[in-house]
């Protein structure tokens, strides 16, 4: 009554052996791009946190809410405060803000892109994972403009600051994106699979 894969017609067996691959290899590629695309939310909602820092000289550190340093052992910090309009006519304000929304516009853009890998939208996911790769790689430029312009460090030379933890991470973050972008162009389709067969 039951029948051993062996015993079916050769065609229709190489089918199903076809068919099973194509799957498995639908299912990995989405597991890989849905991964990666956690893995930048993370890191960019993390390097929003006020106490990751981006920069530092010695007791000097910067993040993207606040400047402080350290005094008699303790922490003294000066707040940049929220996004204002007059932002616009400081340069070293206006990158400030850029990296902020850059970082938000990351985790919201890989947001939908997870979603679109979910609903199997392979052209869609690589418009928005390669977005949100835009908008990380945004984020470090502008965070490394704000640093090379001395904004906050009011008697340190900038080239003397270094890269701290907030910078390191979201620029893993943005090698991750570029992963996603190229993880959802390799991934196939149902539609790819019975294009195959017709």
């Amino acid at each position: 009554f039951f029948y051993s894969i062996d015993r079916l017609p050769q065609p229709q067996y190489e089918y199903l052996r076809e068919s099973h691959n194509q799957n498995y290899t639908i299912i990995m590629g989405k597991i890989l791009t849905i991964g990666l695309g956690l893995l930048v939310k993370v890191a960019f909602v993390a390097v929003l946190a006020p106490d990751v820092y981006w920069s530092k000289n010695g007791d000097n550190k910067v993040s993207l809410w606040k400047n402080c340093t350290s005094v008699d052992s303790e922490l003294a910090c000066d707040n940049f405060g929220t996004p204002k309009t007059d932002d616009l006519h400081s340069d070293s304000k206006s990158l400030l803000d850029g990296c902020r929304a850059a970082c938000v516009l990351t985790v919201l853009v890989s947001i939908i892109g997870t979603l679109t890998a979910c609903c199997n939208r392979k052209w869609t996911t690589v418009v928005f994972t390669f977005m949100a790769s835009v908008f990380a790689i945004t984020a470090v430029g502008c965070w490394v403009e704000f640093q090379k312009g001395g904004a906050a460090w009011d008697t340190i030379d900038p080239k003397l600051v270094h890269p701290d933890v907030g910078l390191i991470v979201a620029s893993v973050g943005f090698v991750f994106a570029l992963l996603t972008t190229v993880s959802a162009c390799c991934t196939k389709t149902h539609d790819e699979r019975y294009d195959a067969l017709a």
